[in-house]
């Protein structure tokens, strides 16, 4: 496993507002700091990047590439995790899905799974 940075075309996104959406933005096209193709060379890409918003920090995670016989499916190719107050993300192995699909929404298959701004009914 080896981290990469990314370009300062995608850091642009960033200060552009691109929030939430960043690793969605990035996935797949080739913001790799110092080359464009090192995506035609790793077996597993996965993005992340940290979110502070009103007072709470989300780490948005997206899976790109990955080289395994068979397809994911979209759904499960994002997801948000919330940061508790001392710095943790408790992890929900032996219990219900904690992921979200959107920043201040409740838990993926909850009924506050949408965020009260949220325009779709």
């Amino acid at each position: 496993m080896t981290p990469h940075q990314i370009s300062t075309d995608g850091k642009q996104l960033v200060r552009e507002g691109s929030g939430s959406n960043f690793v969605k933005e990035i996935a797949n096209k080739g913001y790799y700091a110092g080359s464009r193709q090192i995506d035609q060379e790793v077996d597993l890409e996965i993005y992340i990047h940290i979110v502070k918003f009103n007072g709470s920090s989300w780490l948005t995670c997206q899976r790109g590439k990955h080289r395994i016989p068979g397809i994911t499916k979209e759904e499960d190719l994002f997801c948000i995790m919330k940061f508790e107050d001392i710095g943790t993300i408790p992890d929900d192995i032996n219990g219900p899905d904690r992921s979200r699909l959107k920043i201040g929404g409740g838990a993926r298959d909850s009924k506050d799974a949408k965020t009260f701004w949220d325009d779709e009914i």
